[in-house]
């Protein structure tokens, strides 16, 4: 727990220095002569599609499997800091239910890391503390609890077009494995 919220105060650091020094995008727009309705964001980005510019807002439905079996997760985000060279912050909200011998339902704030490496490629670490609670069903006895936990992922998107991608995530806090659809507003 120690480790999750050290890495959370440095990503808000990171994001407060760089918002402080006026790196980061002002998202401010401008048309191309080509496309009129093509948006071109502050030069920070580095012009990749995976790249996500301040004010990006994105939606990702998955399903996985894990310790609470098959698990359905949604999130939403909106990129408030990219730092150039295809780095960004973001910050949302999460949400997973589970069902294995019972209901699992976790939901809470998350922070997120992308770094655009390729034109179509998106990879991104993310931090979740968030309230659990489930019920089980055992024997004909039913039993439940909710409490505050954290969860960690990794995860990689591929941009298909400006507005879809397809992805997946490996961690903890909700499904242990999951694929997931991303949609970026």
């Amino acid at each position: 727990m120690k480790k999750i919220v050290t890495m959370l105060s440095i990503s808000i650091l990171a994001a407060y220095t760089a918002t402080a020094q006026g790196i980061v995008s002002s998202g401010q727009s401008t048309t191309t002569k080509e496309n009129q309705a093509e948006t071109v964001y502050s030069t920070q980005t580095n012009g990749f599609l995976a790249d996500r510019p301040a004010g990006t807002i994105a939606a990702n439905l998955g399903v996985g499997f894990g310790t609470w079996g098959l698990s359905l997760a949604v999130d939403g985000e909106y990129t408030f800091a990219n730092f150039g060279s295809g780095m960004s912050l973001s910050g949302g909200v999460y949400g997973t239910v589970g069902f294995s011998g019972g209901t699992h339902f976790f939901v809470g704030p998350e922070a997120a890391f992308h770094w655009a490496v390729l034109d179509q490629l998106d990879l991104y670490t993310k931090l979740i503390l968030g309230y659990h609670r489930y019920n089980y069903t055992y024997m004909g006895y039913t039993t439940g609890a909710g409490l505050f936990r954290a969860g960690a992922y990794i995860g990689a998107t591929y941009y298909l077009n400006k507005s879809i991608g397809i992805g997946g995530v490996v961690g903890y806090g909700g499904p242990n494995i999951a694929a997931q659809v991303t949609f970026r507003f």
